[in-house]
């Protein structure tokens, strides 16, 4: 029997007469938090179980397998995320993902599972608009771990006109990562710039001012040079609070020159952009560098 399905098998076992809503908020949790395998796991027990009802909720349906379906993409299965988010429509036709509260990528795939386009969407359309990054300067001038922080204006929210927080009113902390940092982690798919098995780095933003909607761009680089690019997905921060956002979404921007595999990255840069409620709206509030955060890539 493989470790999978060991592992399913023991996580129904563990949830028989548990409550399936709090199984599946727990599912969300831990897709949320950037745990993609266990949140997986553990939202395929909660859909075996709603399912199995003589009534399928069709609401708590649908929204279990929109989380399996986000966790599939940080996970590079794009064909299973597809499934996963026709799952979730079939359920409930009238859901939509919306773009200030998931990362470009997961929206990407669920509408090419809604309108049923076949080509794989993972990587953004050439020409389409970019969010905030650092540039080839600003990876160049990590250090020695130090964080570097570059200047960014208060902006306003579109549609409600509360504050963006400007850069002095944030503070960005590494916590962690899984696996650890100097670990190997292997390229999928060099061609198709998939990742198998995507590390996930944990963020911590702290803010001053109340932000309705926040996500983190990082890239991976060697040198100065960005080999990889990861983003978080959507969370708000309460006025004086902290929220984490754990970066688990990534893909090569290349894979030529210093980025040639194998290679290992030496730095990660963080972008905090700050999401109005418009279409592509983003506006970048400060950037950080952090030195020393070591990955190494292999075909």
């Amino acid at each position: 029997m493989s470790t999978l399905c060991v592992a399913l098998l023991a996580l129904g076992l563990s949830s028989a007469g548990r409550d399936p809503a709090d199984d599946l908020d727990r599912g969300v949790r831990e897709v949320q938090e950037g745990d993609l395998e266990k949140g997986l796991l553990t939202l395929d027990t909660v859909i075996q179980r709603l399912e199995a009802d003589p009534t399928p909720p069709a609401k708590e349906l649908s929204r279990a397998c929109a989380y399996k379906g986000i966790a599939l993409v940080g996970l590079g299965q794009e064909e299973a995320a597809k499934a996963a988010f026709r799952d979730a429509l079939r359920y409930d036709p009238a859901l939509r993902l919306k773009k200030d509260e998931h990362p470009d990528r997961v929206v990407r795939v669920f509408e090419a599972a809604r309108t049923g386009k076949k080509k794989s969407v993972m990587q953004r359309p050439s020409g389409a608009p970019k969010k905030a990054g650092l540039g080839a300067g600003a990876i160049a001038a990590i250090a020695g771990g130090v964080v570097l922080a570059a200047g960014g204006a208060a902006l306003a929210l579109h549609d409600d006109g509360g504050t963006i927080p400007g850069a002095n009113d944030v503070e960005i902390q590494l916590t962690g990562s899984a696996p650890p940092f100097g670990s190997t982690i292997s390229l999928a798919d060099a061609l198709r710039r998939e990742i198998s098995a995507p590390p996930i780095i944990s963020i911590v933003v702290t803010s001053r001012v109340g932000l309705a909607h926040g996500y983190i761009d990082a890239t991976l680089n060697v040198g100065a040079t960005p080999c990889l690019r990861g983003n978080s997905g959507a969370a708000p921060i309460p006025a004086g609070g902290s929220n984490g956002y754990p970066v688990g979404f990534w893909e090569a921007i290349t894979l030529s020159g210093a980025c040639t595999p194998p290679f290992t990255v030496d730095s990660l840069g963080v972008s905090f952009v700050a999401a109005g409620n418009d279409q592509y709206n983003y506006s970048g509030v400060t950037t950080a560098a952090f030195g020393a955060v070591r990955y190494r890539f292999v075909p």
